[in-house]
Protein backbone atom coordinates (compact mmCIF):
# COMPACT_ATOMS: atom_id res chain seq x y z
CA UNK A 1 0.00 0.00 0.00
CA UNK A 2 1.66 3.11 -1.18
CA UNK A 3 2.23 5.82 1.76
CA UNK A 4 1.17 9.44 2.08
CA UNK A 5 2.52 11.86 0.03
CA UNK A 6 3.50 15.62 1.32
CA UNK A 7 3.70 18.27 -1.72
CA UNK A 8 3.48 21.51 -2.91
CA UNK A 9 -0.36 22.44 -3.99
CA UNK A 10 -0.85 25.97 -4.32
CA UNK A 11 -4.79 26.80 -3.29
CA UNK A 12 -6.14 24.22 -1.47
CA UNK A 13 -5.63 25.60 1.96
CA UNK A 14 -6.72 28.85 3.74
CA UNK A 15 -3.90 32.06 3.40
CA UNK A 16 -2.75 34.01 6.00
CA UNK A 17 -5.25 36.92 6.86
CA UNK A 18 -3.89 40.10 5.61
CA UNK A 19 -1.85 42.40 8.51
CA UNK A 20 -3.45 45.58 9.93
CA UNK A 21 -1.32 48.15 8.07
CA UNK A 22 -1.57 51.45 6.29
CA UNK A 23 0.51 52.72 3.34
CA UNK A 24 2.93 55.07 4.71
CA UNK A 25 3.63 58.56 3.13
CA UNK A 26 6.87 57.92 1.89
CA UNK A 27 5.56 54.68 0.10
CA UNK A 28 2.78 57.14 -1.46
CA UNK A 29 5.77 59.34 -2.94
CA UNK A 30 7.40 56.59 -4.28
CA UNK A 31 7.21 56.35 -8.42
CA UNK A 32 5.77 52.91 -9.56
CA UNK A 33 2.11 51.63 -10.13
CA UNK A 34 1.61 49.97 -6.99
CA UNK A 35 3.16 52.48 -4.37
CA UNK A 36 -0.04 54.12 -4.31
CA UNK A 37 -1.98 51.15 -3.11
CA UNK A 38 -2.83 50.57 0.06
CA UNK A 39 -1.17 47.78 1.63
CA UNK A 40 -4.66 46.06 2.68
CA UNK A 41 -5.58 46.30 -1.03
CA UNK A 42 -1.69 44.38 -2.10
CA UNK A 43 -2.60 42.08 0.98
CA UNK A 44 -6.27 40.68 -0.20
CA UNK A 45 -5.19 40.26 -3.86
CA UNK A 46 -1.96 38.48 -2.71
CA UNK A 47 -3.82 36.06 -0.49
CA UNK A 48 -6.11 35.03 -3.97
CA UNK A 49 -3.60 34.10 -6.14
CA UNK A 50 -0.72 30.67 -6.30
CA UNK A 51 1.98 31.11 -5.42
CA UNK A 52 4.03 31.46 -8.68
CA UNK A 53 1.86 34.51 -9.25
CA UNK A 54 1.79 35.57 -5.85
CA UNK A 55 5.86 35.23 -5.64
CA UNK A 56 5.83 37.80 -8.59
CA UNK A 57 3.76 40.34 -7.36
CA UNK A 58 5.64 40.65 -4.40
CA UNK A 59 9.07 41.17 -6.35
CA UNK A 60 6.93 44.03 -8.88
CA UNK A 61 8.50 46.93 -6.66
CA UNK A 62 9.23 47.73 -2.98
CA UNK A 63 5.94 48.69 -1.71
CA UNK A 64 4.18 45.13 -2.68
CA UNK A 65 7.97 43.21 -1.08
CA UNK A 66 7.04 45.08 2.12
CA UNK A 67 3.27 44.48 2.00
CA UNK A 68 2.78 41.05 0.98
CA UNK A 69 2.09 39.20 4.22
CA UNK A 70 5.56 36.65 4.86
CA UNK A 71 2.75 34.53 6.41
CA UNK A 72 0.98 33.97 3.29
CA UNK A 73 3.88 32.61 1.57
CA UNK A 74 4.29 30.22 3.98
CA UNK A 75 0.96 29.00 3.56
CA UNK A 76 1.21 28.52 -0.24
CA UNK A 77 4.65 26.52 0.97
CA UNK A 78 3.08 24.08 2.94
CA UNK A 79 1.90 20.64 1.98
CA UNK A 80 -0.97 18.56 0.89
CA UNK A 81 -1.09 14.66 0.46
CA UNK A 82 -1.63 13.00 -2.51
CA UNK A 83 -3.31 8.79 -1.56
CA UNK A 84 -1.75 7.52 -4.04
CA UNK A 85 1.64 8.53 -4.68
CA UNK A 86 4.88 7.74 -2.27
CA UNK A 87 7.29 10.34 -1.19
CA UNK A 88 10.42 10.93 -2.47
CA UNK A 89 12.34 10.12 1.22
CA UNK A 90 16.04 10.07 -0.56
CA UNK A 91 15.94 13.10 -3.30
CA UNK A 92 19.69 12.35 -4.12
CA UNK A 93 18.65 9.23 -5.80
CA UNK A 94 16.73 11.65 -8.38
CA UNK A 95 19.80 13.89 -8.60
CA UNK A 96 21.79 12.58 -11.69
CA UNK A 97 18.18 12.86 -13.60
CA UNK A 98 17.39 16.35 -12.40
CA UNK A 99 21.30 17.44 -13.83
CA UNK A 100 20.17 15.38 -17.44
CA UNK A 101 16.94 17.14 -17.37
CA UNK A 102 17.99 20.80 -16.80
CA UNK A 103 20.95 20.52 -18.93
CA UNK A 104 18.80 20.18 -22.07
CA UNK A 105 19.98 16.95 -23.69
CA UNK A 106 16.79 15.35 -24.00
CA UNK A 107 14.92 18.22 -24.46
CA UNK A 108 12.85 16.44 -27.53
CA UNK A 109 12.05 13.63 -25.91
CA UNK A 110 9.91 15.32 -23.58
CA UNK A 111 7.15 17.17 -24.87
CA UNK A 112 5.79 19.52 -22.71
CA UNK A 113 2.15 21.12 -22.29
CA UNK A 114 1.72 24.04 -19.66
CA UNK A 115 -1.85 25.47 -18.88
CA UNK A 116 -2.30 28.73 -20.01
CA UNK A 117 -5.61 30.01 -18.32
CA UNK A 118 -6.71 32.29 -21.81
CA UNK A 119 -5.98 29.44 -24.07
CA UNK A 120 -6.92 25.95 -22.43
CA UNK A 121 -2.83 24.79 -22.82
CA UNK A 122 0.29 26.07 -24.44
CA UNK A 123 1.96 23.46 -25.87
CA UNK A 124 5.60 23.25 -25.77
CA UNK A 125 6.32 26.33 -24.06
CA UNK A 126 10.38 27.15 -23.15
CA UNK A 127 11.66 24.39 -20.85
CA UNK A 128 11.95 25.12 -17.20
CA UNK A 129 14.28 23.55 -14.97
CA UNK A 130 13.41 21.39 -12.49
CA UNK A 131 13.86 22.27 -8.80
CA UNK A 132 12.77 19.51 -7.41
CA UNK A 133 10.53 16.02 -7.25
CA UNK A 134 8.08 15.22 -4.80
CA UNK A 135 6.58 11.96 -5.22
CA UNK A 136 6.55 8.80 -7.35
CA UNK A 137 3.84 6.58 -8.21
CA UNK A 138 4.96 2.77 -9.69
CA UNK A 139 2.38 1.72 -12.12
CA UNK A 140 2.13 -2.10 -13.00
CA UNK A 141 2.88 -3.68 -16.28
CA UNK A 142 -0.35 -5.59 -17.89
CA UNK A 143 1.94 -6.77 -20.63
CA UNK A 144 2.98 -10.00 -19.57
CA UNK A 145 6.52 -10.07 -21.63
CA UNK A 146 7.00 -7.13 -19.14
CA UNK A 147 5.34 -7.92 -16.24
CA UNK A 148 8.95 -7.35 -14.02
CA UNK A 149 8.68 -3.60 -15.26
CA UNK A 150 6.91 -0.60 -13.63
CA UNK A 151 5.79 2.78 -14.86
CA UNK A 152 6.96 5.75 -12.73
CA UNK A 153 5.05 8.65 -12.63
CA UNK A 154 6.44 11.76 -10.81
CA UNK A 155 5.09 15.08 -9.52
CA UNK A 156 7.50 17.82 -8.99
CA UNK A 157 8.32 21.79 -8.97
CA UNK A 158 9.85 23.93 -11.85
CA UNK A 159 11.97 26.80 -10.82
CA UNK A 160 9.09 29.32 -12.08
CA UNK A 161 7.46 27.76 -9.53
CA UNK A 162 4.89 25.43 -11.34
CA UNK A 163 4.00 22.12 -10.45
CA UNK A 164 4.17 19.02 -12.82
CA UNK A 165 3.18 15.73 -13.54
CA UNK A 166 5.43 13.17 -15.13
CA UNK A 167 3.09 10.69 -16.84
CA UNK A 168 2.73 9.22 -20.74
CA UNK A 169 1.92 11.10 -23.87
CA UNK A 170 -0.09 8.07 -25.12
CA UNK A 171 -3.40 7.79 -23.50
CA UNK A 172 -3.15 3.97 -24.99
CA UNK A 173 -0.26 3.00 -22.70
CA UNK A 174 -2.36 3.66 -19.01
CA UNK A 175 -5.05 0.99 -18.95
CA UNK A 176 -7.94 -0.41 -15.86
CA UNK A 177 -7.25 -3.30 -13.36
CA UNK A 178 -9.77 -5.55 -14.69
CA UNK A 179 -10.08 -6.83 -10.87
CA UNK A 180 -9.68 -2.74 -10.13
CA UNK A 181 -11.44 -0.40 -11.75
CA UNK A 182 -10.07 2.32 -9.46
CA UNK A 183 -6.16 1.15 -9.90
CA UNK A 184 -4.36 2.35 -12.97
CA UNK A 185 -1.55 0.18 -14.32
CA UNK A 186 0.67 0.21 -17.54
CA UNK A 187 1.49 -1.61 -20.57
CA UNK A 188 4.43 -1.70 -22.70
CA UNK A 189 7.70 -1.80 -22.19
CA UNK A 190 8.78 1.78 -20.97
CA UNK A 191 12.37 1.36 -21.78
CA UNK A 192 11.38 1.04 -25.37
CA UNK A 193 8.51 3.52 -25.78
CA UNK A 194 9.01 6.62 -25.90
CA UNK A 195 6.27 7.93 -23.49
CA UNK A 196 7.00 10.59 -21.32
CA UNK A 197 5.37 13.83 -21.28
CA UNK A 198 5.56 16.75 -18.60
CA UNK A 199 2.07 18.31 -17.90
CA UNK A 200 2.79 21.53 -15.41
CA UNK A 201 0.27 24.56 -14.39
CA UNK A 202 0.71 26.88 -11.35
CA UNK A 203 -1.32 24.45 -9.16
CA UNK A 204 -2.27 20.74 -9.72
CA UNK A 205 -5.86 21.53 -10.60
CA UNK A 206 -4.67 23.28 -13.41
CA UNK A 207 -2.47 20.10 -14.31
CA UNK A 208 -5.51 17.90 -13.76
CA UNK A 209 -7.75 19.93 -16.32
CA UNK A 210 -4.95 20.28 -18.56
CA UNK A 211 -4.30 16.89 -19.19
CA UNK A 212 -8.51 16.66 -19.47
CA UNK A 213 -8.07 18.99 -22.53
CA UNK A 214 -4.86 16.98 -23.96
CA UNK A 215 -6.54 13.28 -23.47
CA UNK A 216 -10.17 14.05 -23.38
CA UNK A 217 -12.19 11.05 -22.56
CA UNK A 218 -9.27 8.28 -22.61
CA UNK A 219 -8.23 6.27 -20.21
CA UNK A 220 -5.05 8.61 -19.03
CA UNK A 221 -7.26 11.49 -18.52
CA UNK A 222 -9.84 9.17 -16.66
CA UNK A 223 -7.56 8.04 -14.18
CA UNK A 224 -5.12 11.12 -13.40
CA UNK A 225 -7.77 12.51 -11.07
CA UNK A 226 -7.24 8.97 -9.34
CA UNK A 227 -4.16 9.40 -9.21
CA UNK A 228 -3.69 13.06 -7.98
CA UNK A 229 -6.40 12.13 -5.06
CA UNK A 230 -6.12 14.26 -2.18
CA UNK A 231 -6.48 12.90 1.97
Amino acid sequence: MLTNISNNQTELLPKAPPQSANSTEDQQRQPGSFNYVPVEAIQTKANELAQPDELQLEHTCHNTNKSIDQRAIEDLQRPIQFKNMEAIVNPDKYKNFISIYNSGIFEHSYPRYEYDHRSGFNYEPKQVNIKNLYAIMNLSNTTLKYSDKVYPLLTGLFENGHVFLMAPRKACNIVEDPNNPNNVLFKGDPSALRVDAIYSGRTFQEVENLIKIVHDNTPLSNHISHILEYE
